[in-house]
């Protein structure tokens, strides 16, 4: 799970960088006094997300089977490690959203509405694995997968409450209204591209890291 962990959060970083990008050109338009175009840039990275996001998911995801068994030599833990990063790359999309998101609060300084949203997701994610790993409630036992289903159910119910939250307090920033041109994209992108490669590096640094100490066993790499 650790293992597998650290692949789906280098899958996540191709998209979470948007967070650095909304972020900087936000705060930019508050600055400016541009507050009816303030959501214009979160919109567009939305929908940047989708079309990143679930096709290098779909990608990744149909091919676990190749790449993934080359990082442990413990069958067992290919096995486990498998089939919980299939479930956890089901959410990146949702990832790469909700770091959007909290470009967005953070720019028009409203951060606490990101820290209600990490209670909510993180309560869920406790609640759920609990719930899905151990079988309570007349839920399955589902081990592995249930910890996996948990996390990744509780990464949407996080996206879902973003939406509640826009909708609530963003409607006159122009939220899900103004997508800007080719020029946002632009500059959206030329912000959000170092963050992540930044990202993925680090990421990559640590599997790299997991791949050298599962050499030396799986009691190693617990």
């Amino acid at each position: 799970v650790g293992i597998a962990g650290m692949v789906s959060y280098m899958a996540s970083s191709v998209v979470m960088g948007f967070s650095s990008g909304v972020q900087a050109m936000v705060s930019r338009r508050m600055g400016e006094g541009r507050q009816a175009e303030a959501a214009e840039p979160m919109n567009v990275a939305l929908i940047a997300v989708c079309v990143i996001a679930i096709p290098w998911a779909f990608l990744l995801f149909s091919t676990v089977s190749s790449y993934f068994p080359r990082l442990h030599g413990d069958a067992a833990v290919v096995d486990a490690g498998s089939t919980y990063l299939r479930i956890r790359l089901l959410a990146v999309v949702a990832v790469g959203i909700n770091f959007s998101f909290r470009g967005y609060w953070n720019g028009i300084s409203r951060p606490l509405l990101y820290l209600r949203t990490l209670i909510v997701m993180n309560m869920s994610n406790i609640l759920l694995n609990w719930i899905l790993i151990f079988g309570h409630f007349g839920a399955p036992k589902l081990g592995v997968a249930g910890a996996a289903l948990g996390s990744a159910i509780s990464t949407y119910i996080g996206t879902a409450y973003y939406f509640y939250l826009a909708l609530r307090h963003t409607r006159h920033s122009g939220f899900l209204q103004r997508f800007g041109g080719g020029g946002t994209l632009g500059s959206l992108l030329r912000l959000s591209i170092p963050s992540m490669v930044q990202q993925l590096l680090f990421s990559g640094g640590l599997i790299t890291l997991y791949w050298i100490i599962g050499k030396l066993g799986t009691a190693a790499s617990a």
